[in-house]
């Protein structure tokens, strides 16, 4: 099947598979031949060749949107439109076969869900098309946003960028998800590095069976940088303000915590959470707005759990509710914007109003994890 593919893609590419050893583990690997002569493709010359190769809309459609996902990336860093790019390594018949044949296998196994842990990540330099470039190179280094990395001892690329493109369009990150294994697959490359096996695990199964039929309990994760600033020369009336104004740029959480300074002063320490790509603007507004004279950083992974949203109806009106989904189930928590506006147009005590609500909330049913 995988040979049909590629002779599909109608480019002259031949593959093999073969059995390969790492560090005493067995995998195997994919060889494409193909004409060296191959021309450099983008996204106009890529698409119909995925299209007319794939089996599915489906797959193509799935193959396309890991290259776009990938041109997007390498327009930012060459400061170009993505109709400009011109993939050299990626563009690669090995490359287009790889991201296709991947997106086939995915659903000829009718895998619903990739999950992948923490992304070790080694140093030195790759050779490309571009020059010598720091490892991970560049496009590589921004697919990664949103993704908990981890340093490990080596040299060289260890992380390709159609590897990082695959999974930036079709994982998540997520610790190891309770699950019933049916099959473990092992890939090798071809490079042999003296302790670090180049082998990459594929776990393959299904959904460990809960009592209410759902996937199971498992947080994810997000990357996030944590901003903090310390304050003790300022009217605290107006550090509101600040907060409103980050919160308004997009910061997805924005706190004060008094601290005790030098000299016994008492102080702020003012905390801005947000994304990674958010920490330029936001610590350039909190040295604009405050007198702080200066702002620390520090990147941390934050566990989340799936949340919902909804609404239950009341006498007095709709009230959103945000359901979140604990180790112990879904709870359900009422908007407090919500409930202040109904209480104060019914002129109700608000702690009626939220028993009543409460009732209400019991009625309904939870929502399902899927």
């Amino acid at each position: 099947r995988l040979r049909s593919l590629v002779r599909r893609l109608g480019v002259g590419a031949e593959v093999r598979v073969e059995r390969r050893v790492h560090g005493g583990i067995t995998g195997c690997g994919i060889v494409v031949a193909a004409d060296e002569t191959q021309p450099h493709r983008g996204m106009p010359e890529i698409e119909p060749l995925l299209s007319r190769a794939a089996f599915s809309t489906e797959v193509a459609d799935r193959a396309i949107g890991v290259f776009r996902r990938i041109a997007e990336v390498e327009a930012r860093v060459h400061g170009v439109p993505v109709e400009a790019i011109h993939f050299h390594e990626i563009g690669a018949v090995d490359s287009i076969v790889d991201i296709l044949a991947t997106v086939q296998a995915l659903q000829d196994l009718a895998v619903g869900e990739i999950t992948c842990s923490s992304i070790p990540l080694t140093s030195g330099r790759v050779r490309m098309a571009h020059g010598e470039l720091p490892v991970p190179a560049p496009a590589t280094s921004m697919l990664l946003t949103g993704w908990p990395v981890h340093r490990i001892d080596g040299e060289g690329e260890f992380l390709t960028p159609t590897a990082a493109g695959l999974l930036a369009a079709l994982a998540r990150p997520s610790a190891f998800p309770a699950m019933e294994i049916a099959a473990i697959g092992w890939g090798a490359g071809t490079r042999t590095h003296p302790s670090l096996p180049n082998v990459f695990r594929l776990w393959l199964g299904a959904p460990a069976p809960s009592a209410r039929g759902e996937r199971p309990f498992t947080p994810g994760f997000r990357v996030v940088s944590v901003l903090e600033a310390q304050i003790d020369d300022m009217d605290p009336r107006f550090l509101a303000a600040e907060i409103e104004l980050l919160r308004a740029a997009g910061a997805r959480d924005v706190f004060l915590s008094a601290i005790q300074m030098k000299k016994g002063r008492a102080g702020t320490l003012l905390t801005v959470v947000c994304d990674p790509g958010q920490v330029d603007e936001l610590s350039t507004m909190v040295l604009r707005h405050t007198t702080t004279l200066g702002v620390r950083q520090r990147t941390e992974v934050r566990h989340e759990v799936d949340r919902q949203e909804g609404s239950v109806d009341t006498p007095w009106g709709p009230v959103r509710i945000k359901w979140s989904r604990k180790p112990d189930g879904w709870e359900a928590h009422p908007e407090s914007d919500d409930l202040v506006e109904r209480a104060r147009r019914a002129d109700l005590p608000i702690r009626i109003l939220v028993e009543r609500v409460a009732r209400e909330i019991e009625r309904l049913s939870a929502p399902r994890a899927d």
